[in-house]
């Protein structure tokens, strides 16, 4: 029983007590070192900020101080167009990736087509024009005719002459109660031989014998195309009607009889009268016809 109490205090006051407690204190004092070193560290890099933040804030006064001042800019509102274009789903151009192969083609040229013209008047005869396809000369050889005859049958050469192929025609010359045609009633197509069949016939005729215009014109009416249709145009030329009586009466009896004949045979027909140096009571005859068919008056006599 002793011998274990003293080996108790011999291993308390043994000599390796000494070395625990000194490693305990090494180590406290080593934790407290280190911290001390970590708060000089962040004591310093807290200063070190400070000292940057106050520099960048001193930097930014002086910038602003010396800063050149610049007016705000004068921004005017989008009109409304403008403001309507923008809204427009077309108004800003589709990426390539949402674009149709369609929307992708180019736009097509724009073409504003001429206005058509208005047709122009492709015959004439002593000043008269007609863009009518069927066309029917009436024409005075009468021997009262033998100083104009030489220009009469001039102009009519060259009016079949600009006849076109798509265009018909007639020619009937009267001299007393005679009748020289060209045809056998029927229209002929402007063709280029029967154009100059048709000048050599004009060529032909020699003026002689009394007037009787009335059954000259009225045969004209009569006048068919293939289809049984009638003149569309009448040129009409002669130097009077030899009236026995200028009375007026007569004069427009006359008249309404051929207009008459013009309602029930051609209804359509547009008649332009050619008076060489006429009479007033023929000219008024030739005026009418023209008037009330829609046709034109020359009076050669007037040059």
């Amino acid at each position: 029983m002793d011998q274990r109490k003293e080996n108790i205090l011999a291993s308390m006051y043994s000599p390796a007590r000494p070395s625990r407690r000194w490693a305990w204190a090494v180590s406290i004092a080593l934790h407290l070192c280190l911290f001390g070193v970590f708060a000089a560290i962040n004591l310093h890099d807290a200063n070190g900020q400070s000292e940057r933040v106050g520099v960048s804030k001193a930097n930014i006064k002086a910038i602003q101080e010396n800063s050149l001042t610049v007016p705000k800019p004068n921004i005017k509102p989008p009109s409304t167009t403008a403001a309507k274009q923008a809204l427009r789903p077309d108004a800003a151009e589709k990426p390539a990736f949402l674009r149709s192969p369609q929307e992708d083609r180019p736009e097509p040229a724009v073409q504003t087509l001429a206005t058509p013209a208005i047709a122009q008047p492709r015959t004439e005869f002593f000043g008269s024009r007609t863009s009518q396809r069927k066309i029917c000369y009436v024409v005075d050889c009468s021997g009262s005719m033998l100083g104009f005859f030489s220009r009469v049958r001039d102009q009519l050469a060259a009016s079949i002459n600009s006849l076109k192929p798509d265009q018909y025609f007639y020619v009937i010359f009267f001299h007393g109660d005679e009748l020289i045609e060209s045809g056998d009633g029927r229209f002929k197509r402007a063709s280029r031989s029967a154009k100059a069949e048709a000048i050599d016939f004009v060529r032909s005729i020699r003026p002689g014998g009394a007037t009787n215009a009335e059954r000259a014109l009225r045969r004209a009416m009569l006048i068919r195309d293939h289809s049984g249709n009638p003149a569309q145009q009448i040129y009409f030329l002669t130097d009077g009607f030899d009236f026995a009586s200028p009375d007026p009466d007569v004069v427009s009896t006359f008249t309404r009889d051929i207009l008459e004949k013009v309602r029930l045979l051609a209804p359509r027909v547009r008649i332009s009268t050619i008076g060489f140096w006429v009479e007033p009571a023929d000219e008024e005859v030739l005026r009418s016809l023209a008037r009330l068919t829609q046709g034109d008056f020359v009076n050669l006599g007037e040059e």
